[in-house]
């Protein structure tokens, strides 16, 4: 289980930065919050496996937990769709916050933020309806 430090470090880096979805982040304490949140990659995925993706990662973190949040509401395809766009959006804007515009690094997370939201748009559907 994640430490609640690290739950509170992942909201206030939400907030800071203003990403998409942080208000909801609200409607939980960070005990809930933990529970909800697994990192980087889907519940069926074997533990080790996220915790390497979320250390490599690591600077989308917020986002992440903004997305499980919100696939762990659930609601229409709508939602789905809309929850997979913010991901993108919010990792955009993370790595646009830790990298300088010079740095490749900046233009490499973009490309990453870009392939998780398709690869949740594609695949995650059976976690968005509860079925994984």
């Amino acid at each position: 289980m994640v430490k609640i430090s690290e739950i509170k470090k992942l909201v206030d880096e939400a907030h800071r930065l203003g990403l998409a979805g942080a208000e909801k982040l609200e409607r939980y304490d960070e005990y809930s919050l933990a529970t909800i949140y697994n990192g980087v990659g889907p519940a069926w995925m074997p533990a080790e496996f996220r915790e390497r993706l979320s250390d490599w990662l690591k600077v989308f973190l917020p986002a992440v937990l903004i997305h499980d949040v919100e696939y762990d509401e659930g609601g229409s395809y709508d939602d789905f769709c809309a929850a997979n766009d913010r991901l993108e959006t919010n990792c955009v804007t993370l790595g646009r916050d830790a990298h300088p515009w010079w740095s490749w690094r900046r233009y490499a997370s973009y490309r990453a933020a870009s392939l998780m939201a398709e690869l949740c748009r594609k695949y995650g559907s059976a976690a968005w309806r509860g079925d994984a």
